[in-house]
């Protein structure tokens, strides 16, 4: 549309009329006739009509004038027109975008649409526009805040999906936080599958923010919905074979097939082949023949699916290693803890009586205190015990009667609880955290009937408990370790005894501590979980990748073997996630439509465009067109 924002100044065209009159007035030169030519200027009178207008035209001077006026008047009249153009998001704007497994689904995947989409957004900002680049991880990670939009795009072709869950809620909620501030409008785009994830809903999020003002699109990606994955793994040893537990699961609606390979060192060993009912699990157990030393176990699911990260998983075996151990009881106490003890190929057990107890523990790795009468318990028993601890021993003390009657000064700076009394108010052990002593042992089916009713110390790390007493405590001594056990072997005081539980808790946890390593190492891990560090400075790790990076709080999200330099150790991290692997999952969309999906689309609005400087400027052109007539006519 074309228009004038001053239209008053159009009647300045009038001028245009008394410049004409006077041009057509002005005098002119003085008429000699000539009798010759008399003829002539009879037919010049009957053409004069004609030629006024004719002459006007031809006059250059009289059109530069008309020309300047024209121009100068509507250049004051102040002419535009309009034109569609896309509207610019304009302000703060914050990218989010989901880097979590199932985002590698699909051909092309669902990380690279995602990708294509932020970059479409970033295009369509202002030039002014301050732009942030959050990533969805298990935890939200800033790559870039408040930084242009060529350092967003910079930063965005960089990015690459992981091996971890989605916190796509948590990251709405930490963007509404890092550009809450601003006075300028504000904008959050996240762009997800918006599949299974953890932490805060991102339509709880989504309302959060929009409360604060903050204008929040929920973007969604698609890409693949077929997968068969590994969703379960443990490992171990038994009885001189390496063992793994393998759960897969078909999340499709059809039976399917497929192989299931164990590499064990680079090398395959053992090939199953499985069928899986629709959206049904299947066990595998793969077991061979392995030597003692520590083993790097890859699980392979061979099949072709729409996600293939959640088709190998990896594990450590550790090494195994021989222990001389003690063991401390009562004469005519239970014997199931030796027999359990006698039944492990990789223990020299010996045994001593209280009150007889030796006179060095330096020829032991681990002694093993089941049981002693309190008349029977010198008082430098636990004083020798704690110094065998602080100089790199183990001391694993299991819970007796006579333990809660001992005056607590000579257990207070040795045991990882506080014990106070014997409890006969039984029930069901509550595991407090996973642990690789919990594999195979079923806790459900083991019956307390007493305990040493006490509190973990503040140092120590409880692994199991019952009513909210310790069962499993352990805490570092020195260079040693103090393990306190209160399951007891008395069948008076459980039947866990009977259990087949029972050798292999004990094999577990003798294999553990004997290892020397910190109370909370392990070996085998989710993705998204952090690297154990257990010193104030950082340490180097050494990804799947190859990539090396230094920290403290290093979090492993790649599925494979790290290397852990400062402890010389290898540990495994695998993706193992029911959810993260449902790819054809799908959450509602919200009430109005709150989850969009193909991208955003383009807002266009209509742009006035100005011209009143361009007629000025010819304006200008002309009257100095009209000079330079002059100078040459020779008038001025």
């Amino acid at each position: 549309m074309i228009g004038f924002s001053n239209p008053w100044a159009l009647y300045g065209l009038s001028v245009l009329v008394p410049v004409i009159v006077l041009y057509l007035l002005r005098p002119k030169p003085k008429e000699i006739k000539i009798p010759s030519l008399m003829f002539i200027l009879k037919i010049e009178e009957r053409r004069r009509f004609r030629s006024l207008f004719r002459r006007i035209i031809r006059d250059p001077l009289l059109l530069l004038q008309i020309l300047a006026i024209c121009f100068i008047v509507l250049s004051m009249a102040n002419p535009y027109y309009t034109s569609e153009v896309v509207k610019k998001v304009r302000g703060d704007v914050a990218i989010i975008i989901d880097s979590s497994a199932s985002m590698k689904a699909g051909n092309p995947s669902r990380f690279s649409e995602a990708v294509a989409m932020a970059e479409s957004i970033i295009s369509s900002l202002e030039e002014d526009a301050e732009v942030s680049v959050i990533v969805a991880e298990e935890i939200p990670i800033v790559f870039l805040k408040k930084g242009s939009r060529e350092g967003a795009l910079d930063v965005i072709e960089e990015l690459s999906p992981k091996d971890t869950r989605s916190g796509i809620g948590n990251a709405i909620l930490f963007a509404k936080d890092l550009i809450g501030e601003s006075k300028v409008p504000r904008s959050i785009y996240a762009i997800s599958d918006f599949s299974h994830y953890i932490g805060s809903s991102p339509l709880a999020a989504e309302r959060i923010a929009t409360t604060n003002g903050i204008s929040t699109r929920l973007l969604k990606v698609r890409g693949g919905k077929e997968n068969m994955g590994i969703v379960g793994l443990s490992s171990g040893r038994r009885l001189g074979d390496c063992v793994v537990d393998v759960i897969v699961r078909n999340y499709g609606t059809e039976n399917k097939s497929a192989e299931v390979g164990m590499v064990i060192d680079g090398e395959e060993v053992q090939s199953e082949k499985v069928e899986i009912g629709g959206g049904s699990s299947e066990i595998l157990r793969m077991r061979t023949k392995c030597s003692r030393k520590e083993h790097k176990i890859v699980v392979a699911l061979k099949v072709q699916d729409d996600l293939q990260e959640d088709n190998t998983a990896y594990c450590i075996i550790p090494e195994e290693m021989d222990f001389r151990v003690l063991l401390i009881r009562e004469r005519g106490s239970s014997n199931y803890l030796k027999f359990a003890l006698g039944s492990m190929k990789n223990l020299e057990v010996d045994e001593t009586y209280p009150p007889v107890y030796p006179s060095d523990y330096g020829g032991y790795d681990i002694v093993i205190f089941q049981e002693a009468k309190e008349e029977d318990i010198l008082p430098g028993t636990f004083a020798e015990l704690k110094r065998f601890a602080e100089k790199g021993g183990i001391v694993i003390v299991v819970g007796f009667e006579g333990l809660s009657s001992i005056e607590q000064s000579l257990l207070y700076d040795m045991l990882p609880v506080d014990v106070v009394e014997v409890s006969t108010f039984g029930g069901k052990p509550d595991r407090i955290s996973e642990h690789e002593i919990w594999q195979d042992v079923d806790l459900r089916r083991i019956n307390i009937r007493k305990y040493l009713y006490g509190s973990t110390k503040e140092k120590a790390v409880s692994l199991a408990e019952i009513n909210g007493a310790p069962l499993l405590s352990a805490w570092n001594l020195g260079s040693g370790r103090v393990v306190y056990v209160g399951i007891s072997p008395d069948p008076e005081w459980s039947d866990f005894y009977s259990s087949p539980s029972f050798p292999v808790f004990w094999y577990q946890l003798i294999n553990w501590v004997g290892r020397g390593e910190s109370v909370l190492e392990r070996r085998n891990f989710k993705t998204g979980e952090g690297v154990p560090i257990f010193s104030n400075s950082s340490v180097y790790v050494k990804k799947p990748s190859g990539e090396r990076v230094e920290g403290r709080g290093i979090v492993m999200d790649e599925a494979g073997f790290y290397y852990v330099e400062e402890y010389k150790k290898w540990i495994a991290a695998s993706l193992l996630d029911q959810d993260e692997s449902d790819i054809g999952y799908e959450m509602e969309t919200g009430k109005g439509g709150k989850i969009q999906e193909g991208g955003v689309e383009e807002k266009r609005e209509e742009e006035v465009n100005k011209t009143s400087f361009m007629f000025a400027v010819v304006a200008v052109a002309l009257l100095l067109g009209e000079w330079i007539y002059y100078k040459r006519r020779g008038s001025l």
